[in-house]
């Protein structure tokens, strides 16, 4: 073992912490913690600061969680992320929340930020927000927007109209005016388009929440997640079988996801492709002008069908 130690950096320290080591492997556990490298965070011999860590407060905590450095100049900043206290909201080791959380979400933003005192009753035009999911709306570290909101707003909460959604005069003002995408529908009337033969089963169904949250989010169109992660909260096995394809289409940027080859509301093309199965691997791929016969005149011999690109390149990935 490196640095001549008797045994693997977490077996040698649960010789005499095991009860903490076996403690800490239960529920939303850090990084450093599964993998067995509890010196990421701590000085085995002696430290300046308490429980032994290696450095203090943000300093710690940014040694990895690099992404965050930079969102530290943003025009919002949450007090404790901006006084490096992480552990007010996180659990250094583990928890049973999710991204070891302190508590459940509502809860614990409501600690600091009381749902019933009346600041922000107000800010929220009565809506009820006890125990909702703050984070929804709020990016719970930083924001170029005032009051820490996501990126990308809805126009109707950007300008406080809650009422175009909301019943906000009736005794329940969290309910809303219409159920699901008939409430969506009211303003956007072109999904799915009205002659487009191939629709999005969610778009089908109405279920607009399925891929778009309805007040903020820090994904262009209100998207749920990321694209690649979002699709693959229904399409896991196509996306899988990119990721662990020995030859795998591309999608590594922002320019290149799901969407680029397919529409996520509806189309007149198979799959939901954007333009077709031969047009649609063209934008991209302009070079291939090759000879090789394609076309609805051309037809492969073995299915009768007409041959595209895919009838000898699967899109998603494969073994060769």
């Amino acid at each position: 073992f490196e640095k001549l130690l008797n045994a693997r950096e977490r077996p040698l320290c649960a010789t005499c912490h095991k009860d903490q080591v076996t403690e800490f492997m239960k529920g939303s556990v850090h990084t450093p913690i599964k993998q067995g490298q509890c010196t990421s965070c701590h000085e085995v011999h002696g430290s300046a600061n308490a429980s032994l860590l290696v450095r203090d407060g943000n300093e710690l905590c940014l040694g990895c969680h690099k992404e965050h450095a930079e969102r530290m100049k943003s025009a919002s900043v949450h007090d404790p992320f901006a006084k490096g206290a992480c552990l007010d909201c996180h659990k250094p080791h583990n928890s049973p929340f999710p991204n070891q959380l302190a508590a459940p979400e509502g809860r614990l933003c409501q600690l600091c930020h009381p749902a019933e005192e009346p600041k922000y009753v107000e800010a929220h035009n009565g809506i009820p927000i006890k125990g909702t999911k703050c984070t929804q709306c709020h990016d719970p570290h930083a924001s170029n927007n005032k009051k820490l909101l996501r990126k990308v707003t809805h126009q109707p909460f950007a300008e406080g109209s809650c009422e175009m959604c909301h019943l906000v005069d009736s005794p329940t003002p969290q309910v809303v005016r219409a159920a699901g995408g008939k409430l969506c529908a009211m303003c956007h009337k072109d999904h799915p388009r009205k002659d487009d033969k191939v629709v999005h089963k969610p778009v089908e169904d109405r279920n607009c929440t399925a891929c778009h949250v309805p007040h903020a989010s820090n994904q262009k169109g209100l998207l749920a997640a990321p694209a690649s992660e979002l699709c693959s909260t229904c399409h896991a096995p196509l996306v899988e079988r990119g990721q662990h394809s020995k030859s795998a289409h591309p999608m590594k940027t922002d320019k290149v996801v799901c969407s680029s080859c397919h529409t996520p509301h509806s189309s007149n093309e198979e799959h939901l492709l954007v333009n077709g199965p031969i047009r649609t691997c063209i934008n991209c791929h302009q070079t291939a002008s090759h000879g090789h016969p394609l076309g609805e005149d051309r037809l492969d011999p073995r299915t009768g069908k007409a041959i595209t690109c895919v009838t000898c390149h699967d899109p998603h990935g494969t073994a060769f």
